[in-house]
């Protein structure tokens, strides 16, 4: 579901045809950023060193984030506004 939920995002947020993910726009994540937007929301006050973070995430995304054609068909049939249903019946 976590994959559908990202490639829909997508979808909605694309201005352009979808040309895929990257990951380097993880590397100007600041340690302030962390520190005023992460952090509140953690209940536990773990500190993660900041390069330790960049590098676990960008490794975990890039696997998730590897589209399959049926992906790649709806991403580009809904910037041509071309709107199916075969998404949802995708695998689960």
């Amino acid at each position: 579901m976590l994959r559908k939920s990202i490639v829909f995002y997508t979808a909605i947020s694309q201005e352009d045809d979808w040309k895929g993910y990257e990951t380097n726009r993880i590397d100007s994540i600041t340690a302030y950023k962390i520190k005023t937007d992460l952090l509140p929301v953690i209940q536990k006050r773990e500190v993660i060193p900041l390069d330790k973070m960049k590098e676990d995430v960008k490794a975990f995304l890039s696997k998730l984030l590897i589209l399959d054609a049926d992906e790649e068909r709806f991403l580009h049939c809904f910037a041509m506004n071309i709107v199916r249903n075969f998404f949802f019946k995708m695998r689960k």
